[in-house]
């Protein structure tokens, strides 16, 4: 699974778990709102959810994601 997520997903996943917005997390990224947008949704079907929650659970799950965060 790791393997199917690109550096810029991976990216973007790691702030799922936190509040902040797609307009927050592109400061972070330095990646335009549409941009995370479009990351975050690629993250969502590579790992077969359709939600930031579910996605995040699914990643800590698999460990690509510490259940801190």
């Amino acid at each position: 699974m790791l393997g199917m997520l690109t550096t810029d997903e991976l990216q973007v996943l790691e702030y799922l778990p936190t509040r902040l917005s797609f307009d927050e997390i592109g400061e972070r990224v330095l990646a335009p709102r549409d941009s995370v947008k479009s990351r975050a949704i690629a993250v969502y079907r590579k790992l077969g959810v359709i939600s930031r929650a579910e996605a995040v659970q699914h990643a800590q799950e698999m460990g690509l994601l510490s259940a801190g965060r």
